[in-house]
């Protein structure tokens, strides 16, 4: 009697553990399955996206660098405010979520300022509520000067900061 309660203790042991590797792989075969339906993609979609923000900043920089040195070479740099807007529209067009713009921004080596507003201007400026990106110091020139690049980001509303409702960007000397 205690051979065969032995027995089927020891048979059912070995089929539970069979049922427990059983019951493992096919929760690893779902995961395998199930995951390009699920959250995965999602994040291979912000990867993507992610990946494309980097390429427009490096792009836009790029851009940039040519633009002020074909206006160097003309001798066509003001002392003030030499505008490239139409260079950046390109790559962060009207429309654009701020987040991106930004990113895109950053990645070009620009520092972005907070969204707080700037209290220059009076409280009904529209300008009170651009966003301003700034690579300073960006090239030395002569004479104790310099050239800074300038973005200013124009939100949709006040303090509605989710889409980029106007650009403005210029190269600007800095000094004598």
């Amino acid at each position: 009697m205690q051979k065969v309660i032995n027995n089927r203790v020891k048979n059912s042991f070995r089929f539970n553990w069979i049922k427990n590797i059983i019951l493992i792989f096919g929760i690893v075969a779902f995961a395998f399955v199930a995951a390009p339906y699920g959250e995965v993609s999602g994040q291979e979609g912000e990867i993507i996206a992610s990946k494309e923000l980097k390429l427009r900043g490096k792009q836009l920089r790029e851009e940039i660098d040519s633009t002020y040195q074909r206006l160097f070479d003309a001798g066509a740099l003001k002392a003030a405010e030499n505008p490239i807007t139409d260079v950046v529209i390109k790559y962060i067009p009207i429309g654009i979520s701020f987040n991106d713009a930004e990113e895109i921004l950053r990645v070009a080596g620009f520092e972005v300022n907070s969204h707080e507003p700037n209290q220059i201007w009076p409280i009904d400026s529209p300008r009170r509520f651009q966003v301003m990106a700034s690579i300073n110091f960006y090239k030395d020139a002569p004479n104790f000067s310099r050239f800074d690049v300038h973005v200013l980001l124009s939100p949709r509303n006040p303090n509605d900061y989710s889409v980029v409702n106007g650009v403005y960007a210029y190269i600007e000397r800095i000094g004598l």
